[in-house]
């Protein structure tokens, strides 16, 4: 799916109803991302103007909250399930804050927050941005590719793909990594076993069989081989295999 703005937006989130139908356009979102007590529900705000008759915002069955970049481009979108939406104030012509109060099974960190403010300008173009990022930093990114990767068509490739192992030095560094070397910055292709298990079947880029050169593969065998208390590396290397990956450790 794509959804663009024409021109320049001053907007970074979108509140749609089920039909994808735009309710609310925001410049600000307050109580969204961040530490919570560990409820699933949760009351978040928009500040921005409303689109649309109030009574189609107010009695909306679904939602979702979708970021956007400079250009209006849609990022990625968290589903709100049970919305209960209220106008909280109103402003000159179409000026709002709207209170959400709704369902997650899992709400964004402050750490996602920051990654997608980094993706504002729109999708990274050079690879290796999260280089430098925290191990939860780039936990965070792995999220925001993720989301992403529902609303970007990969173009489809046949490989060889080759996975730069010189910045492999964790788990979550190995997975931003391959993302990229498969489907180019930005790019995810899974961020557990499981989640890349699932990308190896189909609807995130290539599916196997397909060759994948490891650069400095000695690199990440080190970080996350034998010398650590799980051989992490191996399962990598032998769920690739498994799936048909005909993998290139050099």
């Amino acid at each position: 799916m794509t959804n663009q703005m024409t021109g320049s937006s001053p907007w970074r989130y979108l509140l749609t109803d089920g039909e994808n139908e735009v309710l609310f356009r925001a410049a600000e979102v307050v109580g969204f991302f961040g530490v919570r007590s560990g409820d699933s529900w949760g009351t978040f705000d928009l500040v921005g103007e409303l689109v649309g008759p109030l009574d189609r915002v107010e009695q909306s069955e679904e939602a979702e909250l979708v970021v956007v970049d400079q250009g209006g481009n849609w990022l990625g979108a968290y589903f709100v399930g049970a919305p209960a939406i209220t106008v909280v104030t109103t402003g000159d012509g179409n000026d709002a804050r709207l209170r959400v109060k709704g369902f997650r099974p899992a709400w964004p960190g402050e750490a996602v927050e920051a990654v997608w403010s980094r993706w504002w300008s729109g999708r990274p173009q050079e690879a290796g941005a999260w280089v430098s990022y925290t191990d939860s930093e780039k936990t965070a990114w792995l999220e925001v590719a993720r989301l992403h990767s529902r609303f970007h068509v990969s173009v489809e490739k046949s490989g060889p793909f080759v996975l730069d192992g010189r910045v492999v030095v964790d788990v979550p560094s190995f997975y931003c990594a391959l993302g990229e070397a498969i489907n180019g910055p930005g790019g995810y292709y899974g961020s557990t076993l499981d989640g890349l298990a699932d990308c190896m079947a189909g609807g995130f880029g290539p599916v196997a069989p397909f060759v994948l050169a490891w650069l400095r593969s000695e690199v990440a065998r080190s970080h996350l081989g034998a010398n650590s208390e799980r051989d992490y590396f191996a399962e990598i290397v032998h769920l690739l295999a498994e799936h048909g990956v005909e993998v290139r450790l050099e």
